[in-house]
């Protein structure tokens, strides 16, 4: 889990903060892609010490670097086209609370590649895809709302 430092907890402040999170990431891979690009061309040319298993695992690792470059460069252009709250039903883009008990979890509701979560100015935020179970549980819904999700009776506490 990612901590990011913003001065506030609105939506685009929250936003930004996944985004900031995401260009981590992408500089993260691009090194990864580059040392691997490197190891397969340092990799023996004989077969006198398994070449093709050190350029294989390379090139398996260059490959899988650059597969998830582009998905976290498409998350961050799903990311800059979110609607902009203020929200009063849950939707694309905003920020809501559920509470179980005494349990309380926040998301944020995204297009797609749900799952990361991080820590904003002391809140864990975990992005939601709109496909997740959860998700289309509370889709239209406003603060106030319980929903059912998984035999449990969750209360929305928030809505931004």
């Amino acid at each position: 889990m990612e901590t990011v430092a913003v001065s506030e907890v609105g939506s685009s402040a929250v936003v930004r903060g996944f985004i900031r999170i995401k260009e981590d990431q992408i500089e993260f891979l691009q090194k990864t892609y580059k040392q691997a690009m490197a190891e397969i061309a340092e990799a023996p040319k004989s077969k006198m010490s398994n070449p093709d298993t050190t350029r294989g695992d390379s090139a398996e690792k260059a490959a899988h670097a650059h597969e998830q470059i582009k998905e976290a460069e498409e998350s961050i252009q799903l990311l800059k086209n979110l609607p902009k709250g203020p929200f009063n039903r849950i939707g694309m883009g905003c920020i809501f609370t559920l509470q179980c008990g005494k349990k309380r979890e926040t998301y944020l509701m995204i297009p797609k590649g749900g799952g990361c979560s991080a820590i904003i100015r002391g809140r864990k935020i975990t992005c939601m895809s709109v496909k997740a179970p959860v998700a289309e549980a509370v889709l239209d819904k406003k603060a106030g709302d319980k929903v059912k999700i998984q035999e449990k009776v969750y209360k929305i506490t928030k809505v931004q």
